[in-house]
């Protein structure tokens, strides 16, 4: 008896302890799945990596604490240009034959975040 109610008890923490990596994942980086977000911190921390993407829809990505150059030669590579006239804030615009992406950018000593906004 004293085994189950041990076994209870440790799941009840488990699911508490994920559930509050959950919402603080979605909260702080707008991705629910916060082992992806784990793996893009340890990828940006302690590797190389300059950037990873973290979800694909809507998308968000991690990068080195860098200015917003690092965006913007990111969204070059990537066909779009920079509309500096769009730009309000921390949310720049990007264009690409009339299609235009807004980016979220902030940044911290740890990290930069870019989420795309609709």
């Amino acid at each position: 008896m004293k085994k189950k109610s041990i076994t209870i008890a440790l799941a009840a923490v488990l699911a508490v302890g994920l559930g509050s990596s959950v919402l603080f994942s979605a909260a702080r980086f707008g991705v629910a799945n916060p082992f992806s977000v784990l793996a893009g911190l340890y990828q940006v921390g302690c590797m190389d990596t300059a950037y990873v993407e973290l979800q694909q829809y809507p998308k968000v990505m991690l990068a080195k604490p860098a200015t917003v150059d690092l965006l913007i030669g990111y969204m070059e590579s990537q066909g779009y240009a920079e509309n500096p006239e769009g730009r309000t804030g921390s949310i720049l615009e990007f264009e690409q034959s009339g299609h235009k992406i807004y980016v979220d950018f902030s940044v911290n000593r740890c990290y930069s975040l870019w989420q795309w906004r609709e």
